[in-house]
C-alpha cells in the first residue's frame, strides 16, 4: 500500500494510516481508505489498483456508463 502511485499531491489515497485523509475509512488492520475522492479520482484509482495487483481482477472491476 505504501506504492507512491496512490499518494496524491496533499492527501494519501490509500495508507496504513488515516493522516493526511480527510475523510478515512478503516477497511482491514492498518489499511485505510480515503473516501472523499472526485468521481474522476475515484474511478483513476480504482483502474490504478487494478492494473498494479495481480488477480484483483477477479474481485474488483468499474464499469463507464454513458450520461443522458
Amino acid at each position: 500500500m505504501r506504492h507512491k502511485d496512490f499518494k496524491g499531491r496533499s492527501k494519501r489515497i490509500i495508507g496504513e494510516s488515516s493522516d493526511n485523509m480527510k475523510t478515512p475509512q478503516k477497511i482491514a488492520e492498518d489499511v485505510y481508505l480515503e473516501m472523499k475522492l472526485s468521481a474522476n479520482e475515484a474511478l483513476n484509482y480504482a483502474k490504478l489498483v487494478i492494473d498494479k495487483y495481480e488477480g484483483v481482477e477477479e474481485e474488483c472491476s468499474y464499469k463507464l456508463k454513458p450520461l443522458r
